[in-house]
C-alpha cells in the first residue's frame, strides 16, 4: 500500500482505504465515512495487487458492428501507456443513487481513475480504484459547446480530493 501511494501521490492513501472498508462493511450507516475517526474504521495490514486497467463486456442493442451488439470498453490507469508517458482516464460514477429522477450528467459524478487495486479482508474480495473527483462547473452544459464543464474537487484545506471506490459503483 506504502509504494502505491507514493507512486500515485496520495501520501493519505491508507486512511482512504480505511474509510472505504468502513462503508463497506456498514453500508447503513448514515455517517459520510470520511467523517469517521480513523481509529473507528477498520484496520488493513494485507497486500494489495494492482493493475494498470479494467475492462467492461456489455450489450448495445443500437450497435450491431461488434459481435451482435457485444462491446468491451477499457479504463486505464497506467504509470507508462505504450512506452512514452502516463494514461489516466476518466470515469463516471454512479454516487446520486439518492435520487433516481435524476437522469443524464446530473445522474453522474466525474472521477480521474489514478490505480486500480485489489486486495482479500475477512475473506472477501474488494475491486477497488483510487480517484480524484471533479466538480461540475453549473448545473448544466455549456451554451456554446454543448459539453460540461468540470474541474478537479478539492478538500476545505483546498487538498486534491481524493476517495478510494469500488469498481462496482463505476458506470
Amino acid at each position: 500500500m506504502e509504494a502505491l501511494a507514493i507512486e500515485i501521490e496520495v501520501p493519505n492513501l491508507a486512511a482512504l482505504l480505511r474509510w472505504f472498508l468502513f462503508d463497506q462493511l456498514y453500508p447503513d450507516d448514515p455517517h459520510d465515512p470520511s467523517q469517521i475517526p480513523i481509529a473507528g474504521c477498520p484496520r488493513f495490514e494485507g497486500s494489495i495487487s494492482v493493475f494498470n486497467s479494467a475492462s467492461a463486456r456489455f450489450y448495445v442493442p443500437s450497435d450491431l458492428s461488434g459481435l451482435g451488439g457485444m462491446r468491451t470498453e477499457f479504463i486505464r490507469s497506467a504509470p507508462m501507456w505504450r512506452n512514452e508517458a502516463p494514461r489516466y482516464d476518466c470515469i463516471f460514477v454512479g454516487t446520486n443513487a439518492s435520487d433516481p429522477s435524476e437522469t443524464g450528467m446530473r445522474a453522474y459524478d466525474i472521477a480521474w481513475v489514478l490505480a486500480f487495486f485489489s486486495f482479500s479482508y475477512r475473506s472477501v474480495c474488494y475491486p477497488c480504484a483510487v480517484t480524484r473527483w471533479f466538480d461540475k462547473i453549473g448545473d448544466r452544459p455549456d451554451e456554446d459547446t454543448g459539453m460540461w464543464k468540470d474541474q478537479p474537487s478539492t478538500l476545505p484545506n483546498r487538498s486534491p480530493h481524493f476517495v478510494v471506490i469500488h469498481i462496482d459503483a463505476i458506470y
